[in-house]
């Protein structure tokens, strides 16, 4: 692929520090026994730490920047990239991650990445190197003003935007460093007052106005009002409007209150997948109760467990699940009644049949 149609796919981005700040941190770096290019390479790697939230940051070095790093012209260079791999654990302090570094650097256990793409390649070179390649590059170069700190990235996978950020958060990074040399790296803020105000005010900006809770079957009762003339439900083919469904489950309400449902009663309901179980379920809220969903197909031990820590003395079930439930409620003091289809879909004010199954 031409070279230019691969660089068309970059993205970039400069940060610029003025040479006033580069001596500031050339003499805390000296402070400490290290260079300038260590002192930046360290605060590079907190950084990938910060934002990858690995304990190990794995970073690439360009040939030329590894005796800048090491901080040894003697150090032995490779024929090509090398790949070191820092620890980042805990809350190191600036010197304590240099520390870290030279320990790496001194004794590098370098891997050539010729048939390993680099993923964050670093060129501290004094000469930067225009043919390297890599998904996410960071080089420096010194000029009269001060310093420029270039981070080139595919930018298929990186935007313009994520490195200006990136660019920020390592400048607010520097400058916390050379302001304090003593603090942990960790605890040197990324973002500035207007980002922190973004990211936890303006987006996080979640709350709506706060209603007074209402009851299922009244939010139901509510679209009723809204739409009643809307299919509220489908069953194989025969349909119930919103109005149908709230008048057969009305109905059936007031038969529960007339046979003793009150207010808090548990009552089981075990159906298949019908109108039925729509109406029974709104039915019993409408009536006071709470209704105890009873599976058909879970094991009937767990059925008859699940009756008996709920007290319920009532079950409300299907025609054809009538025997198998009623060998489930043998022995309990809960009453069976069995709920009937209606006798038309389309007769608003008919309820599903209800009938005595057996009792205690």
């Amino acid at each position: 692929m031409p070279s230019g149609a691969r660089r068309r796919r970059r993205a970039r981005h400069v940060l610029r520090i003025e040479s006033a700040f580069v001596e500031q941190l050339s003499r805390t770096a000296e402070s400490l026994g290290f260079s300038t290019s260590q002192g930046l390479f360290a605060i590079l790697v907190t950084l990938v730490s910060r934002y990858s939230r690995d304990e190990t940051v794995t970073l690439d070095l360009t040939r030329g920047s590894l005796p800048l790093v090491a901080g040894n012209d003697e150090a032995t260079i490779p024929d090509g990239p090398v790949r070191l791999s820092i620890d980042a654990t805990g809350e190191p302090t600036l010197a304590e991650m240099l520390a870290r570094v030279r320990a790496v650097t001194s004794q590098p256990t370098t891997v050539a990445t010729a048939s390993l793409p680099p993923e964050v390649l670093v060129d501290f070179g004094d000469v930067p190197d225009a043919d390297i390649t890599g998904e996410f590059i960071v080089s420096q170069v010194a000029d009269a003003t001060g310093l420029c700190l270039s981070i080139d990235a595919n930018a298929q996978r990186f935007a313009p935007e994520t490195l200006e950020r990136f660019s920020l958060a390592f400048d607010r990074l520097l400058r916390g460093v050379v302001g304090q040399p003593s603090q942990p790296l960790t605890k040197i803020a990324l973002v500035g007052d207007g980002d922190r105000t973004l990211l936890l005010e303006t987006w996080n900006a979640t709350s709506v106005p706060r209603h007074e809770p209402q009851l299922i079957h009244r939010l139901f009762e509510a679209q009723v009002d809204r739409t009643p003339d809307n299919i509220a439900t489908d069953c194989d083919g025969h349909t119930l409007t919103y109005r149908a469904l709230n008048a057969q489950a009305n109905a059936l309400a007031a038969q529960l209150v007339k046979r003793g449902v009150t207010s808090n009663m548990v009552v089981g309901v075990s159906f298949e997948r019908s109108h039925e179980l729509l109406i029974t379920i709104l039915a019993v809220l409408k009536a006071g109760g709470a209704f105890l969903p009873l599976d058909p197909e879970m094991p009937r031990d767990r059925l008859r467990f699940m009756l008996e820590d709920t007290a319920s003395m009532l079950v409300l079930v299907s025609a054809s699940l009538a025997d198998q439930a009623g060998e489930i409620v043998a022995g309990l003091p809960a009453e069976l009644w069995v709920i009937e289809p209606a006798a038309s879909d389309t007769d608003l004010a008919r309820a599903p049949n209800l009938s005595d199954r057996c009792g205690s």
